[in-house]
């Protein structure tokens, strides 16, 4: 193929080309565009698929076929220009048309490339060793940490003090009547976590009416205890995926488009003067994943319930 290229830097790491397809690559594209396309379309006089390239540019414009023309030239013609350049591409690149005629079109095409590091010295750097400075108050604080995990829980018989761990019995009501999820089922919460006196701890077992809890926690009365991991049905969890520039291509399924041709006397009584005829173009395309690293998926869980609509 027969193009011209003109490369412009742009950005740190694009580079903007301007390429030019001549009158004879240009032809060439048009016919392969009819040839493709002529099966789908009608022409009052002529079979399906079996009119003139010319009756049909006669009857619908000389541009009929220009943009599936363009969609077959410009892939090829932009990679030929890629390489005559010597650029190391690293993403597909965003192409604009910005001249068009029977003589030949001309696009630009900004492409990313791969950038130049120039590594610089770096023996013999010397750089200041800065320790951490420990604290005897830091270090008490972690092994109390570890401490709290290892504590072993007995049973006294005296009133509650401050610091105990408490086994307690709860019913939820309102005005007197017990209402859904005011009482847990037995062994509904083991394994999961709780919040109480702002300590999260994990509940070792349950039954309709009390739990056991891995460790000591300090709360006041009457302290509300929330689901520290949204209780017994798991945290709710939401998929987000960002999609970087570049990351996927669209493929074309259908081997180009299907050109529908509409003539004159097709659009009933939207047309009394029987005036209008129209042409349109349908296409089936799928994406298809250029650069998996471009694509991450992080997932965000919510604490405080495992309903969506709590959340």
């Amino acid at each position: 193929m027969n193009v011209k290229s003109v490369v412009e830097n742009k950005e740190k790491y694009e580079v903007e080309l301007t390429i030019e397809v001549g009158q004879e690559e240009f032809e060439a594209g048009l016919d392969k565009a009819y040839r493709k396309s002529r099966g789908n379309i009608s022409v009052p006089g002529f079979r399906k698929g079996k009119a003139p390239r010319k009756v049909i540019e006669g009857m619908y414009g000389a541009g009929v076929f220009y943009e599936d023309a363009i969609e077959e030239i410009y892939p090829q013609a932009c990679l030929q220009a890629i390489q005559e350049q010597g650029l190391d591409s690293v993403a597909p690149p965003q192409v604009e048309v910005t001249e068009l005629g029977k003589e030949g079109f001309t696009f630009k095409a900004v492409v990313t490339v791969r950038p130049v590091i120039t590594l610089k010295q770096y023996k013999g750097l010397e750089a200041d060793k800065v320790l951490p400075t420990v604290t005897d108050e830091a270090v008490e604080n972690e092994l109390k940490q570890y401490v709290e995990r290892a504590t072993q829980l007995e049973p006294v018989d005296r009133a509650a003090e401050m610091g105990d761990s408490v086994v307690m019995d709860y019913q939820g009501l309102k005005d007197g009547v017990a209402f859904d999820g005011g009482t847990v089922a037995a062994g509904a919460l083991a394994g999961r976590y709780v919040l109480l006196g702002g300590e999260r701890r994990r509940v070792v077992s349950n039954t309709g009416s009390s739990m056991t809890l891995d460790s000591a926690v300090t709360a006041a009365d009457n302290a509300v205890i929330y689901p520290g991991e949204g209780g017994a049905e798991g945290c709710a969890v939401y998929g987000c995926l960002f999609v970087g520039k570049g990351a996927y291509g669209v493929v074309d399924l259908n081997d180009g488009t299907e050109v529908i041709v509409k003539p004159r006397g097709s659009s009933g009584t939207a047309d009394p003067l029987d005036q209008r005829s129209s042409v349109g173009w349908k296409g089936v395309h799928a994406a298809a994943i250029l650069y998996d690293e471009y694509i991450v998926r992080v997932e965000c869980g919510s604490s405080y319930s495992g309903q969506d609509k709590a959340n």
